[in-house]
């Protein structure tokens, strides 16, 4: 009886073990699997204001489940370091930003391009990542023969709406900046202002 005990001791040892191993495991997601939680995090999220916004929602989103705290902070971390190195986030979170009905952002077009078209004759323009369109149309309501594209979908929605609204034509597509088909001196102006970009 002696010598069986010290065997059975150390079974429930090497048991409790690897059922701890497993737990541990089942709890730390792969860098790919946090960064497809956030991807779906941002599919659904409710109106964002930008990057920072989405990111504290993530990670409350993250905290609301059975993960500990250490876990929770290890995958904000694995978020913040491949938002700078992928780029299939901006345009689901550029969609949450332009579905809001009270947006955070200006309206109002820039003032440096406002500035820089005073007194120059209206031709061809092309407004790279255009958002809502707020350049874009207050480009057309000058005369100006506006493209715009932007990769939020959302965006161009809104953009083509309050062309509609405005009563003014605008080439709205969707395209990211390396696959717009730019062509070879085709526009008189190019309009690039707070252009999102990874590095």
């Amino acid at each position: 009886m002696r010598t069986s005990r010290p065997g059975l001791v150390i079974l429930v040892l090497i048991v409790c073990g690897m059922w701890a191993a497993n737990i541990g495991a089942q709890t730390q997601r792969t860098d790919d699997q946090v960064w497809s939680a956030f991807l779906g995090y941002l599919q659904s999220a409710p109106p964002l204001n930008g990057p920072l916004h989405a990111l504290q929602g993530f990670d409350k989103s993250v905290r609301a489940g059975d993960v500990t705290d250490a876990e929770a902070t290890r995958q904000a971390g694995v978020v913040r370091r491949l938002m700078s190195s992928r780029g299939d986030w901006w345009p689901l979170m550029f969609d949450r930003i332009y579905a809001s009905d009270r947006p955070t952002f200006s309206q109002n077009p820039s003032t440096v391009l406002v500035e820089a078209i005073e007194g120059v004759t209206p031709g061809r323009a092309l407004d790279v990542a255009m958002g809502q369109g707020r350049n874009a149309l207050f480009l057309a309501q000058r005369g100006w023969t506006v493209t715009g594209f932007d990769i939020s979908g959302e965006g161009l929605n809104v953009a083509r709406a309050n062309a509609g609204r405005a009563g003014v034509a605008l080439s709205a597509q969707q395209s990211t900046i390396d696959d717009f088909e730019y062509g070879d001196a085709q526009w008189d102006l190019i309009a690039l202002i707070y252009v999102p970009h990874s590095a």
